[in-house]
């Protein structure tokens, strides 16, 4: 296993982050849809990689943890992206629920 800042990865990790996190919330997240692979896709765009380091196995990204000065944000969510990944009514009640997590 190899552990890397996100942001330095020689790949894109924010769809197995994604996934591993709509693992984690979907107790809360199945509010939105079931579907978990919709999920994946809504969320993938908002981690701030940056602010993230991953544990790299097998060209996957096994585990993830943030790590920000409390300046800089972790997660930043598009409107725009989750309306168009959940649909109007779900992404707009997904900006919503992410001010909680």
């Amino acid at each position: 296993m190899k552990y890397i800042r996100a942001d330095r990865a020689c790949f894109d990790p924010r769809l197995d982050m994604s996934r591993i996190f709509v693992e984690g919330w979907h107790q809360w997240l199945k509010q939105l849809t079931k579907d978990k692979e919709k999920l994946v896709q809504a969320f993938a765009h908002c981690f701030v990689l940056e602010n993230y380091y991953v544990a790299v196995a097998d060209g996957e990204v096994a585990s993830f943890v943030a790590v920000t000065d409390r300046k800089s944000p972790f997660m930043t969510l598009d409107k725009k992206v989750l309306r168009r990944e959940l649909g109007l009514l779900r992404g707009t009640i997904a900006m919503g629920l992410s001010i909680s997590i």
